[in-house]
């Protein structure tokens, strides 16, 4: 069963009906390049359902656990998940793309990189993506070469769930995040350069570090920027399916 109502325990996000699931029937599937979802994952490699990429552990894996009735990965400074560089090539983020994580924030005492595809530090400003949560509770990207463009999102709301979202268009000079139901710009371009595809996708660290409290139901990409329709619906399947078990997704 993919929901227990009588112990209040979301077991399943992957909803079954008549062989047709939540991410080919909800979501536009033919986009969906990356899929983590916790309900996979049993403390060692994670699989992603959307293209089969492994993202085997590094160091010690952070435990799976569930958080008010939602299936996580408890990220506590333990380890983290990156997949081999030419399986991150599958997810190419140089054009148009969403990134839609959904997140419980502890809130941080240093700033923490959550997800980034790159295949070298942070210092030489090349990477397709690198996402951090900073002290403040804001979401700051970063891309480009040879300079980084950058962006920063509202502050997120601690102690509770949040569907975090942002995006970029093909010629990567826009960047928005989902604030509320809408698109919101955030984004400055400081130059237009080349988006160079950068290697190893990690989930749970980056160039600031590895995340110390935060918890992780779901790590989705998309190879387009998703109108504000579509995020909504998406928005909508995981905030119902949350209520389900008295939870509420802030966005």
């Amino acid at each position: 069963m993919g929901i227990n109502l009588n112990n209040k325990i979301l077991s399943s996000t992957n909803f079954n009906s008549d062989g047709e699931t939540l991410n080919k029937f909800f979501l536009p599937d033919d986009t969906l390049l990356l899929n983590l979802n916790a309900t996979n994952y049993n403390g060692g490699t994670w699989y992603d359902s959307a293209q089969g990429i492994p993202f085997p552990v590094v160091n010690t894996a952070p435990p799976k656990t569930s958080l008010s009735g939602i299936p996580c990965v408890d990220f506590n400074d333990s380890g983290y998940f990156e997949s081999s560089a030419p399986n991150a090539n599958k997810v190419d983020m140089r054009g148009a793309y969403t990134l839609i994580l959904i997140y419980y924030h502890e809130g941080f005492v240093a700033r923490r990189t959550i997800f980034e595809k790159a295949g070298t530090s942070y210092a030489s400003y090349q990477q397709e993506l690198a996402c951090t949560m900073e002290v403040a509770n804001t979401i700051s990207w970063y891309r480009q070469y040879p300079s980084y463009d950058y962006a920063e999102s509202k502050s997120y709301t601690t102690g509770a769930w949040n569907m975090i979202a942002i995006n970029g268009n093909a010629d990567a000079t826009q960047g928005y995040y989902y604030n509320n139901g809408v698109w919101t710009y955030g984004y400055t371009n400081r130059e237009t350069g080349n988006i160079l595809q950068s290697g190893a996708i990690r989930v749970g660290t980056g160039y600031s570090g590895t995340v110390q409290a935060g918890y992780l139901h779901a790590c989705m990409v998309y190879g387009v920027d998703l109108s504000t329709d579509k995020i909504n619906k998406i928005y909508d399947y995981y905030s119902n399916i949350f209520e389900l078990v008295g939870v509420t997704l802030y966005r």
